[in-house]
């Protein structure tokens, strides 16, 4: 199992690190990072979170992500607010009986239909599924 460490994750140009907060407490707890864009206060900025399980069956595991990333204005008192979150929620179900090269090829198909370009990354910029 992975060990906790800080998150590099791509913004387009370059790496932002989501700095490691806690390690998952086991089954379901969720490991967590934040991006520690000093310009807005903590509850102000975008998290990720990671948690595991086993499905009913015993012979599956779950891997949920969770990213927010929140929009931040200034209000009228010349305090930052955030207004609404861009949230992304995924599940990986990976049985217990494929191989790791198997499980190697899908990880990486996810990520690159995650990718930016990628048409599941277009509509998610557009809000709607490809026509």
């Amino acid at each position: 199992m992975p060990q906790m460490a800080d998150a590099p994750l791509w913004n387009g140009t370059a790496n932002d690190t989501f700095v490691a907060l806690a390690p998952a407490s086991g089954d379901r707890g969720p490991a967590r990072w934040r991006f520690e864009d000093t310009t807005v206060p903590p509850n102000c900025r975008p998290t990720m979170e990671c948690s595991s399980r086993w499905n009913g069956k015993r012979d599956a595991r779950h891997v949920d992500v969770k990213l927010v990333v929140p929009y931040v204005i200034t209000n009228t008192s010349g305090l930052k607010e955030v207004i609404a979150n861009i949230l992304f929620t995924g599940t990986f179900v990976i049985p217990t009986s494929i191989p790791d090269t198997n499980v190697d090829k899908a990880r990486q198909w996810i990520s690159s239909a995650l990718a930016t370009g990628s048409l599941v990354s277009l509509s998610a910029k557009a809000g709607y599924a490809p026509t």
